[in-house]
């Protein structure tokens, strides 16, 4: 019984696979989870860090809130293609507020490089 509720509780609160086309056209499903993204980080600097599903720099794409070492590891390899677990922040990318600079769409907690 124990070991069932166990297994129950993990898949409740286990991260979401998404992508950020998914996340943008349903905000407020994603609000506050844990998310698990593969995508591209085209650059990591500054104001400009984001991940997009597409290499392409005008696909759609989420900010990767700053001030983590996320920056240092990723943006000296980007451009480059990443697994990413973070929690999302839909607050800026929900429509209801507009932000600037570089918004804590999406917190890193893990990421890999993908070669």
């Amino acid at each position: 019984m124990i070991l069932a509720s166990s297994i129950i509780l993990a898949a409740l609160f286990a991260p979401v696979n998404t992508t950020v086309e998914e996340m943008k056209a349903a905000p407020s499903d994603f609000h506050g989870k844990e998310v698990v993204i593969e995508g591209w980080v085209m650059r990591c600097q500054g104001y400009d860090c984001a991940i997009r599903d597409h290499r392409d720099m005008d696909a759609p794409s989420l900010s990767i809130a700053s001030g983590t070492i996320f920056d240092t590891v990723v943006g000296a390899q980007a451009p480059v293609r990443v697994k990413l677990t973070a929690t999302v922040d839909a607050t800026c990318f929900s429509g209801e507020f507009v932000c600037t600079d570089r918004p804590p769409e999406l917190t890193p907690k893990k990421w890999k490089v993908k070669y």
